[in-house]
């Protein structure tokens, strides 16, 4: 992406309170929030004029595909269409990935690279659940009759005919050598073997799918394996009907995988509002009258669920926060409130204490 990877500002700067996260999910991944190869095409009175229709209409649709992936089917769709002033504070930049220009027409395909930060924050206001990490790609072994890769295979054929990958998931074939498929071979019922994958490949799961013939029917069964862990994370075998060309079959049986794949996914690393996150906060507080200016503060922040006093010295406050959302959206909210919030070196603990006056 060049330029577009261009790191953002932290967030918690110049500030002073004590905050320790007790239940926080991952955060965002940057390249989560970078959109590929999306079509720029336009025709204007100029190249110049043309180039700029194309590229803010490749914004909006990349703005699409984002939400799509980071809200899901459903819940994406329940988003307002974004005026002009508000997609441009979600992108960061735009790389061109491939350009042909005529004196009047522009064709050609762009990544667009949006905020994280501001991104969240607009998801957050829209109380809509988000993708807080995508996954790695996924080694995809096509086994057919007890037989990883190999010639005659008709699920490794389906593959290769039809790409795998959808919005969300992106698959890697393994080597289909000779040395390839006897590793492979080795990993189908040796769990070590199967661990040495990840690295080789570079994947953080391997799905395997296999088809066996049984008479007038097929099975169809699936694995899919994490690293480190012996088990598969999802399984699943059904007997089907064999028909004379497997294609639609496997397309059916594929898609409803990915459906079930994306669900346990989603189930695991989004960031929902239905329960908010507690965090742990230390205030120093130097008089009464400094604390009593905070706890003002604290409860005029409606998206603030609420905050508890843990512990009270003369010197320090113990809180318990709970909010809905991380803790850079926890630090925007708590500036308006001309409270913010800063890391301290070597801890993990946070400060928190009132904004300078301006």
């Amino acid at each position: 992406m060049g330029s577009c990877n261009r790191k953002g500002k932290n967030v918690l700067k110049k500030t002073g309170i004590v905050l320790v996260c007790l239940l926080w999910a991952l955060a965002a991944r940057a390249d989560l929030y970078v959109v590929r190869h999306v079509a720029a095409e336009a025709e204007g009175e100029t190249a110049l004029q043309a180039r700029e229709m194309a590229l803010a209409t490749a914004q909006t649709e990349a703005y699409w595909r984002l939400m799509r992936v980071l809200a899901g089917a459903e819940e994406f769709q329940k988003l307002p269409v974004p005026d002009a002033d508000r997609l441009t504070d979600f992108v960061q930049g735009v790389s061109i990935e491939s350009e042909k220009t005529t004196a009047t027409k522009y064709i050609g395909q762009v990544a667009v690279q949006f905020k994280p930060t501001e991104v969240q924050k607009f998801l957050t206001e829209q109380r809509i659940p988000y993708l807080l990490q995508e996954p790695g790609q996924i080694l995809l072994v096509p086994v057919w009759q007890g037989r990883a890769m190999g010639p005659d295979n008709p699920v490794l054929a389906f593959f290769r005919q039809t790409p795998p990958d959808t919005e969300l998931f992106t698959f890697v074939l393994p080597a289909d050598d000779e040395a390839g498929q006897a590793v492979l071979q080795e990993a189908l019922t040796d769990e070590p073997v199967l661990q040495t994958l990840f690295d080789k490949y570079g994947v953080d799961q391997v799905l395997v799918a296999q088809m066996d013939k049984a008479g007038a029917s097929v099975r169809w069964n699936t694995a899919v394996f994490a690293k480190d862990k012996g088990a598969p994370a999802l399984a699943e075998q059904r007997m089907i009907v064999t028909e004379p060309d497997l294609a639609p079959v496997l397309a059916a049986l594929w898609q409803e995988q990915m459906t079930r794949l994306e669900k346990a996914w989603r189930d695991q690393k989004t960031n929902r509002f239905d329960t908010p996150n507690v965090f742990l906060a230390r205030v120093p507080s130097h008089n009464l009258a400094a604390w009593a200016w905070i706890q003002g503060q604290l409860k005029t922040l409606k998206t603030l669920d609420g905050f508890v006093v843990r512990a009270a010295r003369p010197n320090q406050v113990l809180l318990a926060l709970s909010f809905r959302g991380s803790v850079e959206q926890l630090n925007e909210q708590l500036k308006t409130i001309r409270l913010a919030l800063e890391p301290q070196d070597g801890t993990e603990v946070l400060l928190l204490a009132p904004m300078p006056e301006p």
